[in-house]
């Protein structure tokens, strides 16, 4: 069994090294590059990768134009950001050379928020649909979170896949904002609220009681 890994990239220049050092033992390595001006292209070719520069789509058509372009009869799919560990590339390399009539595989995401494991509010444990074979998984069309949809039997990986979401607070206060989108002339009562409640997950209720 062959295996294609698929990136999805959009100016990643601070996050793709780590991204394709951690898949190296992978038959190939797919970056579709969204028009990036940061240099992410000639990154991603640095440590192997095959990139297309595709114009953005949507998350679901982004990724759905992505996997026709990989050679692999699997697909693992894997953000920038985030980093395949040691023993989820034990269990997907498994799981080629031992068959099954499974034909995708949740695995495992682990968040790490300002450096710290995110095990509280509802963030862990989580799983995403990432590992599946050719033909068998499409993405539902939406234009920002991408979903999986599998058709056939779907297993469990409980490797770790690290996902890297903020190196510091000011970034993941942006994004928090961002994805729920608040406009720029002011910022909702809910999403204040939302984000004040991460806050006291992560640092505490002293630091977040300010919202």
């Amino acid at each position: 069994m062959t295996l294609s890994v698929v990136v999805l990239t959009r100016n990643e220049a601070k996050n793709i090294e780590r991204c394709l050092k951690s898949v190296q033992w992978a038959d190939e390595i797919v970056v579709v590059d969204a028009e990036s001006t940061d240099g992410t292209p000639e990154i991603a070719q640095k440590f192997g990768a095959r990139v297309i520069v595709h114009p953005w789509e949507g998350a679901g058509k982004q990724a759905d134009f992505a996997i026709s372009q990989a050679k692999g009869e699997w697909i693992l799919m894997v953000d920038a950001d985030e980093e395949v560990s040691p023993e989820l590339a034990r269990e997907v390399l498994k799981i080629l050379s031992n068959p099954s009539d499974r034909v995708a595989y949740k695995v495992l995401r682990v968040d790490l928020v300002l450096g710290r494991w995110l095990k509280h509010g509802g963030f862990y444990p989580h799983y995403e649909l990432r590992l599946f074979k050719r033909g068998y998984v499409r993405h539902d069309p939406r234009p920002i979170h991408r979903k999986a949809i599998a058709e056939g039997p779907v297993g469990k990986i409980n490797a770790p896949l690290w996902h890297y979401t903020a190196e510091d607070f000011a970034e993941w206060l942006l994004r928090n904002i961002r994805e729920r989108g608040l406009k720029r002339n002011g910022i909702s009562y809910t999403g204040i609220v939302s984000v004040g409640l991460k806050l006291q997950v992560l640092f505490g209720s002293s630091f977040a009681g300010s919202f």
